[in-house]
C-alpha cells in the first residue's frame, strides 16, 4: 500500500506537503541536505511525539491542529490542517480497524467508543509508535531505546498499541461515538482502473467497482503514468471485419474507433491477466507487424524457467547468477522473491551475488508496463 501513498505525494510535491504539515505545528526533521523528497510518504523523516500529537488531534476536532498544553490556564495555539470533511474522512479510515482484534476492552465494547488510530514501525525496529483519536483524547505512545539500537521484533500494533488499550481505559470518558458526518461526504462506488464515479462510467471501462468516501461526489481520476498515452480511455482502430487493431500506416480495410480502459502500467505485473494490455488490447493485424511496447512482454535471458541450478562437486565458491532483458528499451526494476532489490538500466545485467539453497521467485519490469517472471531452484 506505500506505493498510492508515494504517488499521491508525487503529483501534489512533497516540499508542497512539508509545508503544510510544517504550518500546522508539526516540525520535520529531515536528514541530509534537509530537503522533503517522496521518502516522507514512507516516514523517511524525524519528528517529535508530541508534536505528532498536535497535528493527528485534527481528527477529532474539524480539522483544526493544536499545540499541546502543560496548564489549562495556557493559551490555545491553534491551525488549520484539513477540511471538516477531509479530517471526517480519515477519521473514519483509521477507526475501520478496531484498536483491539477481539473487542474485548470494556473500554470499547461496552461503551461502543469511537477510536481512530494508527501504527507505526521504523527501519531497522528502532521505533515503535501509535497515535489513538478518541471524540476526547488524543493519546500517542512510543516504544524503543533512548541510544536509537534496533529492538528486534517489535512492532507498532505488537509493542505500543497494548499500552494505549491499558490507558484508554483508565481515562473518564463519556458514551461518545464519532463525529457525525457531514452533509458534503457521500459514500459512492468508484469504478476501476478509471478511477470516476460509476454512476458516471461506461460499463465496459468499469473492470471493478469500490466503495470510497468522496466530499462533494468528485472523486480524483486515476493519474496518467503512460508517456505514450494521451489519454485513458484509450482510443484504438480496429479492423471492422477481423476485429484486429491497426495503426494509421498500415490500415488496409475499413476500420472503427474503439476506447479501452488501461490500468496503471506501474499495476501491470500485479495484474489478473484479463486486466492485462495484452488481454485489453486486441491482437494486431498481421499488415501491422511493427512492435508494439503495449502489448509484448520483456524476455530473461540467462536462466531458464523451472530450471534447477547446483554448483559444481567440491566448489566452496559463491554462487553467482547474472540476468539480462531481452525487450526492453528502458530501465528497469528488479524483485527478488517479492523484495525490491535493484534498479538497472537498459542493457545492463543484473548479477545475483551469494545465492544460497532454496526457490528463487524474480521479476522485472519497466514504467511502460512490460514485464517477465521466472522461478528457479539453487541445489
Amino acid at each position: 500500500m506505500n506505493v498510492p501513498a508515494v504517488q499521491v505525494l508525487s503529483h501534489l510535491g512533497a516540499e508542497k506537503f512539508a509545508a503544510k504539515i510544517e504550518n500546522a505545528g508539526l516540525k520535520l526533521y529531515i536528514p541530509g541536505q534537509g530537503k522533503p523528497s517522496l521518502s516522507l510518504a514512507l516516514g523517511g523523516v524525524g519528528v517529535k511525539l508530541y508534536e505528532l500529537i498536535s497535528v493527528y488531534r485534527a481528527l477529532a476536532v474539524d480539522g483544526i491542529a493544536g499545540k499541546p498544553r502543560y496548564l489549562p490556564e495556557s493559551p490555545r495555539e491553534e491551525r488549520y490542517l484539513l477540511s471538516p470533511e477531509a479530517a471526517w474522512v480519515m477519521g473514519e479510515i483509521l477507526a475501520a480497524v478496531p484498536i483491539e482484534a477481539r473487542q474485548k476492552s470494556p473500554f470499547l465494547k461496552k461503551e461502543k467508543q469511537w477510536v481512530a488510530f494508527k501504527t507505526g514501525t521504523s527501519y531497522g525496529h528502532r521505533d515503535a509508535w501509535v497515535v489513538a483519536v478518541t471524540p476526547e483524547y488524543t493519546i500517542a505512545v512510543w516504544v524503543g531505546k533512548p541510544d536509537g539500537t534496533p529492538s528486534p521484533g517489535e512492532f507498532g500494533r505488537r509493542t505500543a498499541v497494548p499500552m494505549v488499550r491499558n490507558i484508554l481505559q483508565l481515562l473518564p470518558h463519556e458514551k461518545r461515538t464519532g463525529k457525525r458526518k457531514p452533509q458534503q461526504v457521500t459514500l459512492e462506488n468508484i469504478c476501476w482502473p478509471l478511477g470516476k464515479l460509476a454512476a458516471i462510467t461506461s460499463k465496459q471501462h468499469c473492470h471493478q467497482t469500490r466503495q470510497a468516501w468522496l466530499i462533494n461526489r468528485v472523486s480524483p481520476v486515476t493519474p496518467r503514468q503512460q508517456q505514450w498515452v494521451e489519454q485513458n480511455p484509450l482510443e484504438i482502430e480496429v479492423e471492422i471485419d477481423s476485429g484486429k487493431r491497426v495503426f494509421s500506416t498500415c490500415r488496409k480495410t475499413a476500420t472503427r474507433v474503439e476506447e479501452v480502459a488501461l490500468w496503471p502500467v506501474r499495476l501491470e505485473p500485479w495484474l489478473n491477466k484479463r486486466f492485462k494490455r495484452k488481454t485489453l488490447l486486441p491482437e494486431l493485424s498481421e499488415g501491422c507487424n511493427r512492435r508494439s511496447q503495449m502489448t509484448q512482454d520483456l524476455i530473461i535471458a540467462g536462466v531458464k524457467d523451472k530450471s534447477q541450478i547446483k554448483r559444481p562437486p567440491g566448489s566452496s565458491l559463491e554462487l553467482e547468477l547474472s540476468l539480462s532483458v531481452i525487450g526492453s528499451q528502458s530501465d528497469l526494476s528488479w524483485l527478488v522473491n517479492g523484495q525490491w532489490y535493484k534498479k538497472t538500466q537498459a542493457g545492463e545485467s543484473l548479477l545475483l551475488k551469494a545465492l544460497d539453497a532454496g526457490e528463487y521467485l524474480v521479476m522485472v519490469f519497466n514504467h511502460q508496463g512490460q514485464s517477465a517472471t521466472i522461478r528457479f531452484r539453487v541445489l
